[in-house]
């Protein structure tokens, strides 16, 4: 990267809860750890992680729709003047493109893509199904697409038409300086570590139907017929009511646990004794490689994308089938037994660095700018 300081722009809708805007602000920390002027523009500023972007300069477009901040992205740009534009989520990419277009700036952009296209338009609102046309209208007049996972990529240009080799692949910067430090703090939640000879299993995210935690409940169901073991879902979500309506009728509501949302969730995944992924989509699951640098023991459905790529085709830890709870319990049911060597994890999870991939960002950063 040149010696001259760059002024990077970094849009996200907001700072709501999600594995995508933790690992934005990752990026954005990262950045300014390396001598960037980092400009953080959110639709609207708030979100459980303003907290975490206190370092950076915020700038607040006071708007709850991302589509209607088409024209106060255009005001900011104008106003800021950044060298480059990075943006996340299928919608803030497509109104950031547009607000470039109307802006008369000669702006390069970066857009981010964290999600599976096609499982994403499937259980979408009607309206959304006009959106892979607009990415493949869209998408290709940015300078750069970056996807974090081949799977993403592949799916990108299956399912929206964007040249395939127009996609940079650079996995999320996930194993930061600070996630040993955050993991070392005070559990307060019951059941935070194993009791009594209990393990704990995790489960975490936002509780939809994405994550498929009905299915993660039934398989500790099966687990808890033949051993003694204790369940925590971290997340917040519409499935809430559902799911601790599942618990109940399923006899083991006294040994699960759902304590809402925490931005630390690091002490009671790294006490926990397996951490269970359950999706049904992903993009790049944040937390299974979390669970794997704190030592974790993990096991994952095989949803696209990132489990497999993650886990080595399922060398690393087991991969089962989506939706099925029985092979699920089986194979946590095995790995509580067994207690495996979670050296292998540990490793895989370096992979997902903060600085490699900081590294590589940089350098497609310089590829556009260099010339500048």
């Amino acid at each position: 990267m040149s010696k001259t300081r760059k002024r990077l722009a970094m849009f996200l809708p907001s700072l709501q809860g999600g594995g995508v805007e933790r690992v934005m602000l990752n990026l954005a920390r990262g950045f300014a750890a390396r001598g960037e002027d980092i400009l953080l523009i959110l639709g609207q500023a708030e979100g459980p992680y303003m907290k975490d972007a206190e370092s950076l300069q915020i700038s607040d477009l006071k708007t709850r729709r991302t589509l209607s901040c088409l024209f106060p992205l255009r005001r900011e740009l104008r106003a800021q003047k950044p060298d480059l534009l990075i943006s996340a989520h299928n919608h803030a990419n497509l109104v950031s493109v547009m607000s470039r277009a109307i802006s008369q700036l000669k702006l390069p952009l970066m857009l981010t893509v964290h999600s599976t296209l096609s499982l994403e338009i499937e259980s979408a609102p009607a309206r959304w199904r006009m959106l892979p046309g607009l990415i493949r209208h869209f998408y290709p007049r940015a300078e750069k697409i970056v996807a974090v996972s081949n799977g993403v990529a592949d799916d990108l240009a299956k399912t929206a038409g964007v040249p395939r080799n127009r996609v940079e692949v650079i996995p999320n910067p996930v194993v930061t300086p600070d996630l040993t430090a955050k993991s070392m703090q005070e559990v307060n939640w019951p059941w935070g570590k194993a009791q009594d000879g209990r393990p704990v299993v995790i489960g975490a995210g936002r509780l939809d139907e994405k994550k498929d935690f009905a299915t993660l409940i039934r398989a500790f169901a099966f687990v808890r017929k033949k051993a003694r073991a204790r369940l925590i879902i971290l997340g917040e979500g519409p499935e809430r009511t559902n799911l601790e309506n599942l618990a109940h009728e399923l006899g083991i509501s006294e040994d699960v646990f759902l304590p809402g949302f925490t931005s630390n969730p690091y002490p009671c995944l790294a006490n926990s004794n397996l951490f269970v992924l359950s999706s049904v989509s992903e993009g790049l699951p944040t937390v299974l490689i979390e669970a794997m640098a704190l030592g974790v023991p993990v096991v994952s459905t095989n949803c696209r994308s990132g489990p497999d790529e993650i886990l080595d085709g399922g060398r690393l830890a087991p991969l089962v089938p989506m939706k099925n709870d029985e092979e699920l319990g089986r194979a946590m049911l095995e790995i509580l037994r067994s207690r495996p060597d979670v050296i292998p994890l540990k490793k895989r999870a370096e992979h997902y660095a903060l600085e490699p991939v900081i590294d590589r960002y940089l350098g497609l950063i310089h590829e556009v700018l260099g010339s500048k």
